[in-house]
């Protein structure tokens, strides 16, 4: 045997590279209405066979949340790095402080969260970019791949994989507005329509289209006066102008495209009014006097002889999505604001009895077929504080007044009334005890205090109503249903049974107020 030490060095070539991942830990988290927090994990790796220093990981979150949208962020940590804490995505794109090294097959992580308001639909789409420098001064660079792996086809090569990290805020990142609708009539037969839209419910401004259709039995008034806006560009229907449409806003964030009166149709056929542009933010804010960014449209119409109801109701579309346009599933008539008008009539001088002897049957004769309550199967009125769901039917008024003995556990409209929901005094009557000597869906009410809240669910939305007064009555008149601007609602019972009498000796009159629709 012959032994004998040798030894030889092959030099490799150097082969810097650098890989970086990036995911969206979780969905984003609404916070706020139209404000998320989103948190973003980066992962850096050395994927080469040299050492890299000078690390360094850019950001720029301007390029994914461009304005109008705001971002700032929440935090920014690593168990590994050293991060930047002048970071801010913008004037300051820097994640790390520039001091870190990666050795051969190291890594590191570093955990970032923003908070955003999108003012768009996307689609936000983030890259991080990772850089630094060899022993030999070589520069070494990479923008992020979405997910946790840098090179997910496991080539050895990070560089070829650089798929964006994308956010969705969901479908819908805006709620639709709050309208308000109301017609001045002290000119008849010329009848003024106002609608109001309000940005209740987003801190951001949002696109939106109203239509309002000439209601029938009236024509619509050219006063001569322009809206000082431009028609859109394309054909229209005989008729179509800019006179006699004026549309209001007084602030920047709302701002007005496009508002006239379109001309007969098909689809409308006494014409509509139109209102496009953006509608900037009142949030949480339903009354008109006091939001600062609503839109108010305004026109006139005339009201034919012998018309003696005329009913309106403005529709909007609005971009939920952010995508610029309000025309994609879920964006049409999203809201709507309703006014009527009706001939006066004649009210009767009493209100209805409301209740029968309490413990003991009451015999009733069948109810006239003219009498016949009318269904409202799309109207139900919910009272928490008193545990209370049910229907509503409306009960017609007749030459003997409105007659409810046969109400049993249903809440009844008063015709002649406002319409529930619609603006003006909206009168809802029901027993205090039915005809079975049982309690009626009114039996509390008088328990009813300033605040509570009272819902009236119709055509898909939430009618929600605050107590301003609750009182007792002891005249049977009608004085309670005085006329009002905006939608009201009286809610009327007996009270206080006198066995003596077989009577009740007042009544429970409670007014609410509407406060906001969802």
């Amino acid at each position: 045997p012959v032994s004998g030490p040798d030894e030889h060095i092959q030099t490799l070539p150097a082969a810097p590279a650098l890989g970086v991942a990036k995911r969206l830990v979780g969905d984003p988290v609404e916070m706020t209405p139209g404000v998320y927090e989103v948190t973003y994990e980066i992962l850096v790796r050395n994927y080469g066979n040299l050492p890299i220093s000078d690390l360094q990981v850019t950001d720029d979150l301007t390029d994914t949340f461009p304005a109008p949208s705001l971002f700032s962020v929440v935090s920014l940590v690593s168990p590994t790095f050293t991060v930047n804490p002048a970071f801010n995505g913008a004037a300051d794109t820097d994640l790390l402080s520039g001091a870190d090294s990666l050795t051969v097959g190291a890594s590191g992580s570093i955990t970032l969260v923003v908070q955003v308001t999108p003012a768009a639909g996307g689609p936000f789409d983030n890259t991080a970019t990772a850089s630094g420098e060899t022993p030999s001064a070589v520069s070494v660079t990479d923008d992020s791949q979405n997910g946790t792996d840098p090179d997910p086809d496991g080539d050895g090569n990070p560089g070829n994989n650089n798929t964006p990290t994308p956010v969705s805020f969901g479908p819908n990142l805006f709620d639709p507005p709050f309208g308000v609708k109301s017609v001045d009539v002290r000119r008849l037969p010329i009848m003024r329509w106002t609608v109001i839209w309000i940005n209740t419910s987003n801190v951001v401004a949002v696109n939106a289209v109203s239509s309002d259709d000439i209601p029938t039995g009236t024509t619509f008034v050219d006063d001569g006066i322009p809206s000082g806006y431009p028609l859109p560009p394309g054909a229209h229907p005989t008729g179509t102008t800019t006179n006699g449409v004026a549309c209001v806003d007084s602030s920047p964030d709302t701002t007005t495209t496009y508002c006239y009166y379109e001309g007969p149709s098909v689809d409308h056929p006494l014409g509509r009014v139109i209102w496009q542009g953006t509608l900037g933010p009142d949030f949480g804010i339903t009354d008109p006097a006091v939001a600062d960014d609503d839109i108010a449209i305004r026109f006139a119409t005339r009201k034919a002889n012998g018309v003696e109801a005329v009913d309106n109701t403005a529709v909007m579309n609005s971009d939920r999505n952010g995508d610029g346009d309000t025309d994609d599933p879920g964006e049409t008539r999203t809201a709507s604001a309703s006014a009527s008008w009706r001939l006066p009539v004649s009210l009767p001088e009493e209100l209805p009895a409301t209740g029968f002897a309490p413990g003991k049957v009451t015999l009733l004769p069948q109810q006239p077929a003219g009498l016949e309550y009318q269904g409202l199967e799309d109207l139900k009125l919910e009272i928490a504080a008193l545990k209370l769901n049910t229907s509503i039917v409306g009960v017609p008024l007749a030459k003997s007044g409105w007659q409810v003995s046969w109400l049993g556990n249903q809440v009844g409209y008063l015709e002649g009334t406002a319409f529930p929901t619609w603006s003006g005094n909206s009168v809802l009557t029901a027993h205090v005890y039915d005809a079975n000597g049982k309690p009626g869906p009114f039996v509390n009410l008088n328990t009813l205090k300033y605040g509570d809240t009272i819902v009236i669910t119709a055509y898909g939305q939430k009618y929600v109503y605050e107590v301003r007064s609750v009182r007792t009555q002891v005249d049977p008149d009608t004085d309670v249903i005085t006329h009002e601007e905006r939608p009201w609602l009286t809610l009327i019972t007996c009270q206080g049974y006198d066995e003596k009498s077989d009577s009740y000796r007042w009544r429970t009159v409670v007014r609410a107020v509407l406060v906001k629709v969802e």
